[in-house]
């Protein structure tokens, strides 16, 4: 992703909610417009992936997520994405939307609450799809091999999303996090340190101003969390 500090600071956000609004189309459940669909969500991935995270960018994530009416809310970025995530949709689609999301929960770890309730019912309906043409093809019937990878594609990145959402809950900042690496020279141990910062961990920190996000800890819900996927998800992922 191309660095922005020299481009104004509405561009970025701008072209997000421009992208999304292609999300919108009303045809965008024709076969023709799946193409056009996973290049609009593969940009929005790229944008949200930017680091360090962007207040702005935040900014239009949150807008009218909670706004006063459903029409406001229907044209919330997060619930574009969730949209595309449903059944209905292509499976590319899907698996495309879901990546979005994970960039979006990595850098943007307040918005694991919002997405978390429709995220999980999705993957444990993947999964039980996926134990079920798994029987089919082991019988030589069913849909193609092709199918079943964009299928198996688009579980592995509802699965991410799972694992990110779980990361925030728990509060995850990295196995070392912020761990003192002391450079070994030849001949002894030099006194200079870094930081090692863990890529693998949410952001949950905005420095730039704008609106919080404010990600505070709640063990109560990071077990609740946990606990819901090891007893439905993990069983269903094993069967």
């Amino acid at each position: 992703m191309t660095r922005y500090p020299r481009m104004p600071k509405e561009l970025l956000p701008t072209v997000i909610t421009a992208m999304c609004g292609r999300l919108l189309d009303r045809n965008s459940n024709k076969n023709e417009h799946y193409a056009l669909l996973v290049n609009v969500l593969s940009c929005l991935e790229a944008a949200f992936a930017k680091v360090p995270p962007s207040s702005d960018v935040f900014g239009v994530l949150i807008d009218h997520c909670a706004g006063p009416s459903l029409a406001q809310q229907k044209s919330s970025v997060v619930v574009i994405l969730l949209r595309c995530i449903e059944e209905e949709m292509h499976f590319s689609v899907r698996c495309g939307a879901l990546q979005v999301l994970r960039s979006v929960v990595h850098n943007y770890p307040s918005c694991a609450n919002i997405i978390w309730e429709k995220v999980r019912d999705i993957v444990l309906d993947l999964l039980q799809t996926e134990s079920f043409e798994d029987q089919k093809c082991d019988a030589n019937f069913g849909p193609p091999k092709e199918e079943l990878s964009t299928k198996g594609r688009c579980l592995v990145a509802g699965i991410k999303v799972i694992d990110e959402c779980l990361r925030v809950s728990s509060g995850f900042k990295g196995a070392d996090d912020l761990k003192e690496c002391r450079l070994l020279d030849i001949q002894q141990i030099s006194d200079c340190t870094v930081n090692k910062s863990i890529k693998s961990a949410p952001h949950f920190e905005i420095e730039t101003p704008g609106p919080s996000q404010n990600c505070s800890l709640d063990i109560t819900l990071g077990t609740n969390r946990w606990t819901e996927v090891l007893e439905t998800h993990l069983p269903r992922g094993l069967s």
